[in-house]
């Protein structure tokens, strides 16, 4: 009589990556990404994937019952290059530090996923109410569009969203939770929810284009940038006072002068 045989696999995982929009919702799409040598990953559903190796984690692949003392938790640093199937969602760069925590209550715990934001591109489309709002960003000096600027929106008692600008200097970003009329001053209401925006550059790695070069620039793409970093590597544009509104798309430009 056969008998059915089974072959059992063990594997022990580094960490689990979710993608997300700047709203916080899953991005599903089918995300290609560039990794170094030594890493590997495998996608668990749509929108997540798993680490299952990278280079000097060799001693975590068969360490089951705890995890090896070192390296240190997060002290490992790997840069991944993502590049969404989705044109709505813009190509990023993200460091992914390793190992994570075996402590399940841990904030950078091994069992909670890394979340990577995805930002929009100038081609996204406003989901619902939420409101929209699209950013020209050119240099003081001599007017050019300004390629690989990180565009930040802080509406007003609402989380900040952000979003990268394209080859034309252009980014489009989104925030949810805008009530779609508030109190204005008299017995009057308004749609109008006031917010800043400012822009961060990094000459080393944005590009500076004339509008006749636009076009050129966006059959070549530069290298890709890594918002976190940008955040805290570059110069920042003076802020911008405006207000945004649900279920509108508005306007703004922003003007960045060089250190």
């Amino acid at each position: 009589m056969a008998t059915r045989a089974w072959d059992l696999l063990d594997r022990r995982i580094l960490a689990a990556i979710a993608f997300v929009d700047t709203l916080g919702a899953p991005v599903t799409c089918s995300v290609a990404i560039t990794a170094p040598d030594g890493f590997g990953w495998f996608r668990k559903r749509p929108g997540m994937v798993i680490v299952t190796r990278a280079a000097g984690l060799a001693a975590h692949d068969a360490a089951f019952e705890a995890a090896p003392g070192t390296p240190a938790v997060r002290s490992k640093k790997y840069q991944l290059e993502l590049r969404p199937s989705d044109p709505a969602y813009a190509a990023r760069s993200v460091e992914l530090r390793l190992p994570r925590h075996p402590d399940p209550a841990n904030v950078n715990s091994v069992f909670r996923p890394v979340e990577v934001v995805l930002p929009p591109t100038p081609l996204a489309r406003p989901a619902g109410l939420s409101a929209a709002l699209r950013v020209a960003v050119t240099r003081s000096d001599d007017g050019r569009a300004i390629e690989g600027a990180l565009v930040r929106l802080r509406p007003d008692g609402r989380p900040e969203t952000f979003a990268l600008t394209d080859a034309a200097g252009e980014a489009l970003l989104f925030a949810d939770a805008i009530p779609f009329a508030s109190s204005a001053p008299g017995p009057s209401m308004t749609r109008d929810w006031p917010a800043e925006i400012d822009a961060v550059v990094d000459p080393a790695t944005a590009r500076f284009h004339a509008p006749e070069a636009i076009f050129a620039a966006r059959q070549d793409p530069g290298a890709l940038i890594d918002p976190d970093a940008l955040a805290t590597g570059g110069t920042a544009s003076a802020a911008k006072t405006l207000a945004i509104a649900a279920g509108l798309i508005r306007t703004a430009t922003l003007s960045w002068t060089p250190p």
